[in-house]
């Protein structure tokens, strides 16, 4: 008797979770779906970037619009903790190395300075970096995760948006 009821507990259980999964899961992807499209939807491809404020590793206050001109420019926002970004960031180092070093590469961390400088040391990276611990920019295109990069064209217009 006892057997029986364990099993009938066992069963409730695995259709509880059933139940729970088929509930879960469209909710989850809707949210994952809307967080990808927060992103997009702040910056607009085909619309101008909004002026941002960066800080250079050195502490200097340096602005987008500063950079632009001169090509295609690829905004990186990553985290030197974050694997995923550092996949990225190698296979950005190859595609440079591959240009002769003429792809225009910003990365944005939410590393402090030193945490940051020992990471471009550790891997090799030449890129310009920024320290973006203020998260005002990221708020300000609606990023929330890294890896996120942006690629922007020489007057400032969003041109790709890869999450």
């Amino acid at each position: 008797m006892t057997s029986l009821r364990a099993q009938t507990k066992n069963k409730k259980i695995l259709l509880s979770l059933a139940l729970l999964a088929i509930v879960a899961l469209p909710i989850w992807a809707f949210l994952k779906i809307h967080n990808n499209l927060m992103i997009i939807r702040k910056l607009q491809i085909g619309k101008k970037l909004p002026e941002l404020e960066l800080q250079s590793l050195e502490g200097k206050q340096v602005r987008i619009s500063e950079l632009l001109g001169s090509g295609s420019l690829i905004l990186m926002f990553t985290d030197t903790r974050c694997e995923r970004c550092k996949k990225e960031l190698a296979v950005l180092k190859e595609l440079n190395k591959m240009s002769d070093n003429k792809l225009k590469v910003l990365v944005i961390t939410k590393n402090s300075a030193d945490e940051t400088r020992r990471f471009m040391k550790e891997h090799g990276l030449t890129f310009k970096f920024f320290s973006g611990k203020e998260a005002a920019f990221r708020d300000k295109l609606g990023i929330k995760y890294v890896p996120a990069l942006i690629i922007v064209d020489e007057d400032g217009f969003v041109k790709h948006v890869l999450k």
